[in-house]
């Protein structure tokens, strides 16, 4: 799926092909259940007619064919090679078949997850609520038993999304996974939530003052805080068609420590 390398080059182009066949024929495949080429296409920001030609057999960066993986729900390992992931457990807990749960004292499997959908922000950017109807990008699965028992319960109105940049660093760092409880009826000051403004969406630490204001703060002290006055505060969650919306707030975040 990645560019020339040795290996590739010592290969007559019959022996090329027989190698790159089954790669296009899962991408092929992975395209088929996750939606039209044009979806998939517009989530992994390709143009159509880009696209149209990896499904021909070009060849493409990894950059790209982990975009196209993302967009289509499947991991980067399968759609290269065909094999699934390794399991990303630690060694310790690899051989465990179950783990007692700690806020239960149930006995869950380790192979039991709970799958999130997840949304590419830049699809979900626009004018109205953010809508489960939406086409998801694909879906963030979890172990059950490494999550609370609050977020078990609440895969109905929980979602992912990924963060951009490091306005929210160290707390969130760029790439990190996070899960946004859309169940929003008031604010828990110095919370982080997911904010759509307009034609994007913000993650952001929010604090209501006692004017009703709230302030919109960035944990990386770089990025200068900003303030919501308290009649457009009273819309984030009761105003659907306002521009200015709460999405959800984030209750979990998945990602490398920050070094």
């Amino acid at each position: 799926m990645s560019g020339k390398n040795n290996d590739m080059s010592n290969l007559s182009v019959s022996a090329k092909n027989r190698q790159i066949e089954p790669a296009i024929q899962r991408l092929r495949e992975a395209v088929k259940k996750s939606g039209t080429q044009k979806e998939v296409a517009n989530r992994a920001g390709i143009p159509v007619s880009t696209f149209s030609e990896y499904l021909s057999g070009r060849e493409m960066k990894l950059s790209v064919a982990a975009r196209i993986a993302d967009a289509c729900g499947v991991s980067m390992e399968w759609l290269a090679t065909g094999r699934e992931p390794e399991s990303v457990l630690p060694p310790n807990l690899q051989d465990v078949e179950a783990i007692t749960e700690y806020e239960t004292g149930k006995r869950l499997s380790m192979t039991d997850v709970i799958e999130f959908p997840r949304y590419d922000i830049k699809a979900s950017a626009g004018h109205g609520a953010f809508a489960h109807t939406e086409n998801a990008a694909g879906f963030i699965a979890i172990p059950r038993f490494m999550l609370p028992l609050h977020l078990q319960n609440a895969v109905e109105h929980t979602i992912g999304l990924s963060v951009t940049g490091d306005s929210m660093t160290p707390t969130l760092s760029d790439g990190d996974l996070i899960l946004v409880n859309t169940k929003v009826q008031s604010l828990v000051s110095g919370s982080i939530y997911a904010i759509r403004n307009e034609d994007e969406i913000l993650v952001k630490r929010l604090e209501r003052h006692l004017t009703g204001d709230i302030e919109v703060k960035s944990d990386n002290p770089r990025y200068n805080p900003q303030v919501i006055n308290a009649k457009i505060a009273r819309r984030l969650w009761e105003d659907s068609e306002a521009p200015l919306r709460i999405i959800g707030r984030v209750v979990w975040r998945g990602g490398s420590a920050p070094m």
